[in-house]
């Protein structure tokens, strides 16, 4: 009677361990190969980058069995299986029975239905693979050598390893250390440590099967040899010419949490894009379906806006019987968002049946509409259709709603075409407009025309401010006016702060715009700034050469007096000087913001007098409410009270501090003594 047969088919690791295992059992063992090696695939990643030879990973699977008489090995590919007649049915056609079969064929990669990604991109189980990908991965160095234009160049020194777990990850980590640290000597034209090797994984982190510790640790090594890490990132197609990553969209309601696109379906189908109109599925990485999510809007990150104050065109039923007052309250249906609103009308009491008007609608709840957006609107009980309209500015302001030029500024909105309605905003607007601000609310990512192109409006840094050169000239002849009667009032003092002087100048304009426009005419010359102060180029000139002597004695000893310098009379006393001259001295000096003049005769140098303002800075940051008192103030000087008094009320004079009481509360957003302070 012969011995058990065991047939096992794949001589990987599973197959090897059965044989293995079966080593002094009483059977006959064939096993079934299409290869004649084992490989040991852990390693293929170091074949494909160059580190190893495929001898070193590959053993004969006869030699391994040399020695085992009744191990019987078969280089042959199965075709299929005869159960009934137990039998392994080969390729070739001949029949290998068996008493027990064994499928040991290991696994393959997946694409996760798609397959024609894998002509561009091999996967990593065979010894093909891996020599297939090392041939690719050289000739793109060769390649890149003989390019002509930086960008093939950069083509061809770029790599995407798609996939985080343990094949990926020594992939990416290898391709990296081989570009910037191996081949750097080997090349002459091009300079291999520029290359580019990223790693796309649609999950949350790296190495996704192991401990979190170790996937941010994992992530931080691949960073610091020079793999771009992109997590939450699926691939949507991959072609000769590259790889697309999914778009990034948000929901309205949080911009800060964004979800790449992982599929599409339109009309149940899937697809590589949707267009506007398309009713399609979205799959999202990293967002999960739950109930919260009905009704809430998807949107490029770029764009997400939620606002509970809407600027409208509203147009009345004509069915309605009485006017739409303001203080209406009434139901808004804006895509799939509902929730109640107040109306105001403006520029007029109320909007008769059949007739339109701009009006301002108080949302009782955020909502995330834009420009153009179309909506509707339901009595309180949400039965009866009141009025429908179209959003013109979906950031109403609180104040100023009702003015005229307001309402003329929202006329200019109702233009379809976004470069027409731009420059009837500019023609509007007094301090023009923050241009990523009114992208946004039209719900564009990006400008649609050159705005180079466009006459008589001045572009600031970065496209984000936005005025029309008119209305320009206007706000800078306002600034200098100002700055004029306040030298006029103050002739010892420098001039004011940049937001005391916006305070005097131009209240209502955006603090945005008006940092853009002092820049503007600084640059210009039109002004100068020191220190956080501005003031006209001609108040504060230099010193002349008998005077530029005083200054050389007086500045080191008000340094060396720190917190309580000299007086006047005593660096003339000690400098042998005139007092008379040495206060007039100090006083131009005062001007030019080279000491600064606490009270009558009493000047601190310009570096005490930021270690002064730290510590207030210091004591409002630690005190509720952003407090600083005397006594504090005081005690952290080292100065008498009086003293600590002048200092705190000179703050409060320059626009660092205010005082509320017997306390003095930091100015927000003041840039006086700061690192940000030019």
């Amino acid at each position: 009677m012969q011995n058990h047969h065991v047939v096992v088919v794949g001589g990987g690791f599973g197959g090897l361990q059965v044989v293995h295992g079966l080593k002094g059992a009483p059977v006959r063992i064939t096993l079934i190969d299409r290869r004649n090696h084992h490989l040991f695939q852990p390693l293929l990643y170091q074949v494909a980058t160059t580190a190893l030879a495929t001898s070193e990973i590959a053993w004969p699977i006869r030699r391994l069995y040399r020695d085992r008489a009744e191990v019987t090995t078969l280089l042959a590919e199965v075709g299929g299986i005869d159960r009934e007649n137990r039998s392994v049915i080969l390729k070739s056609g001949e029949a290998v029975p068996f008493d027990t079969l064994v499928l040991a064929t290991g696994a393959r990669h997946a694409y996760f239905g798609n397959d024609a990604w894998e002509k561009h991109a091999p996967g990593l189980k065979t010894l093909e693979d891996a020599t297939t990908i090392r041939r690719r991965l050289l000739l793109a160095f060769e390649r890149a050598e003989l390019a002509k234009t930086d960008e093939e160049i950069q083509a061809h020194l770029t790599f995407v390893v798609i996939g985080a777990g343990p094949t990926g990850v020594e992939m990416a980590g290898m391709i990296a250390e081989l570009a910037h640290r191996v081949l750097p000597p080997e090349f002459r034209n091009v300079d291999t440590r520029k290359t580019r090797v990223l790693l796309v994984e649609a999950g949350p982190r790296v190495l996704p099967a192991f401990t979190e510790d170790l996937s941010a640790y994992t992530k931080r090594a691949l960073e610091r040899l020079g793999v771009e890490v992109l997590l939450g990132t699926p691939v949507s197609a991959c072609t000769e010419d590259g790889v697309t990553i999914g778009d990034v969209l948000s929901l309205a309601a949080s911009p800060d949490d964004s979800y790449r696109v992982r599929s599409l379906q339109v009309h149940s189908r899937a697809a590589q894009a949707a267009e506007a109109g398309q009713r399609c599925a979205v799959g999202l990485a990293g967002l999960e379906r739950t109930d919260e999510l009905r009704g809430q809007v998807l949107c490029d990150p770029a764009i997400a806006l939620t606002t509970q104050r809407i600027d409208v065109w509203l147009q009345v039923a004509a069915t309605e019987d009485k006017p739409l007052r303001s203080g209406t309250l009434v139901h808004l249906h804006a895509a799939t968002q509902d929730c109640l609103a107040t109306v105001a009308v403006l520029g007029q009491p109320s909007i008769a049946p059949g007739a339109g008007a701009p009006a301002q609608l108080v949302l009782h709840k955020p909502a995330n509409v834009w420009h153009g957006d179309r909506f509707i609107l339901r009595d309180a009980s949400a039965v009866r259709t009141v009025a429908g309209g179209q959003v013109l500015d979906p950031l109403g302001p609180i104040r100023y709603r009702q003015t005229p030029e307001r309402l003329a500024y929202l006329e200019t909105q109702r233009a379809i075409d976004p470069k027409t309605r731009l420059l009837g905003a500019l023609a509007q607007a007094q301090y023009g407009v923050n241009g990523a601000t009114w992208l946004r609310s039209s719900g564009l990512a990006r400008w649609p025309f050159d705005l180079a192109s466009v006459s008589d409006i001045v572009v600031g840094a970065g496209g984000e401010w936005l005025i029309a050169r008119a209305r320009l000239d206007d706000a800078q002849a306002g600034l200098l006016a100002a700055l004029r009667d306040f030298h006029d009032k103050y002739p010892d003092e420098i001039g004011p702060d940049v937001q005391r002087a916006r305070r005097l100048a131009a209240p209502r304009m955006p603090e945005a715009l008006w940092l853009q426009l002092t820049g503007h005419m600084n640059e210009a010359g039109v002004l100068a700034r020191r220190n956080g102060f501005l003031h006209l180029p001609e108040h504060g000139v230099a010193l002349r050469a008998a005077e530029q002597i005083v200054a050389e004695h007086a500045l080191p000893m008000l340094r060396e007096g720190r917190f309580d310098p000299p007086w006047v009379r005593d660096i003339a006393l000690q400098a042998r000087l005139p007092e008379a001259q040495v206060r007039q001295v100090l006083g131009r000096m005062a001007r030019g913001g080279d000491v600064y003049q606490v009270v009558k005769d009493l000047f601190y140098h310009p570096a005490v007098m930021h270690e002064l303002a730290a510590l207030a800075r210091k004591l409002a940051a630690e005190e509720a409410g952003g407090q600083v008192t005397a006594a504090r103030f005081r005690d952290l000087t080292g100065l008498g009270r009086k003293r600590a008094i002048q200092i705190l009320e000179f703050f409060d004079r320059i626009g660092l501090l205010r005082r509320v009481g017997d306390v003095h509360l930091l100015r927000p957003g003041t840039l006086l003594f700061s690192e940000k302070s030019p």
